[in-house]
């Protein structure tokens, strides 16, 4: 490995104990680079800026007599305590959505977040999760936008005064809507995974022949705007 590409023994330590089930191998990796010189805030910070905290917690909790900087590990646990609480209120946030949903005929997916959480380890707070993303049939966004204002979300983006036809052309080249709860809960309203990029079709099919000002923040779905977040 390149001299300019190494490692160091705070950001190893949190790579190997971001791993869920470790073997008695990963066991003694991890018990002997925490034997050496260690920046335990820097461990705390990788930790924490990567998301991988609750596993890296985990795991160093198992080596509990070999971490001399206790106040660490505190903070580490005291962070996985508030990740519990959030991801328990994502996840009851989610189920209250669905069922709306549910009741409107609408099918929906929950992609990423608490429900991936618990599938894969049993426990909704081992990932760290920011918001919901929900996944639904392109036909039915306009149905799930009313759903979830009813519910109390607002939606982030504004249109900018954009005409239904020139909403449908915005609404291909990107691929969410997002939305927030008065109780501070983040939803991403998803019809495409990914983005689509080709913005010269919206150029091609008049999108940008109104709104040629746009008053609102520079993320605002404006298609005059060559700063806007597509």
């Amino acid at each position: 490995m390149a001299s300019g590409m190494a490692c160091s023994n705070e950001m190893l330590l949190v790579t190997l104990c971001s791993v869920f089930e470790l073997s008695e191998v990963q066991m003694q990796a991890i018990g002997k680079v925490a034997s050496n010189s260690i920046k335990w805030d820097m461990v705390y910070e990788h930790a924490k800026n990567n998301g991988v905290y609750p596993t890296v917690f985990r795991n160093l909790s198992m080596l509990h007599d070999m971490i001399p900087d206790q106040e660490a590990l505190r903070r580490l646990q005291d962070l996985c305590k508030t990740n519990q609480i959030y991801s328990l209120k994502l996840l009851a946030e989610l189920i209250r959505l669905t069922d709306l949903f549910k009741k409107q005929g609408i099918r929906v997916i929950s992609i990423k977040g608490p429900l991936l959480s618990l599938k894969i380890y049993g426990d909704v707070s081992m990932r760290s999760s920011r918001d919901l993303d929900l996944l639904v049939d392109p036909a039915d966004i306009d149905a799930c936008v009313d759903i979830l204002l009813n519910a109390g979300f607002e939606l982030v983006e504004e249109d900018c005064g954009l005409s239904p036809k020139q909403k449908k052309l915005m609404r291909k080249a990107i691929h969410h809507h997002t939305f927030i709860s008065q109780t501070g809960i983040s939803v991403e309203l998803h019809w495409n995974i990914m983005r689509d990029y080709s913005r010269r079709r919206l150029k091609r099919n008049g999108a940008g022949k109104r709104n040629t000002r746009c008053p609102e923040e520079p993320s605002a779905y404006c298609p005059a705007r060559t700063n806007c977040s597509f």
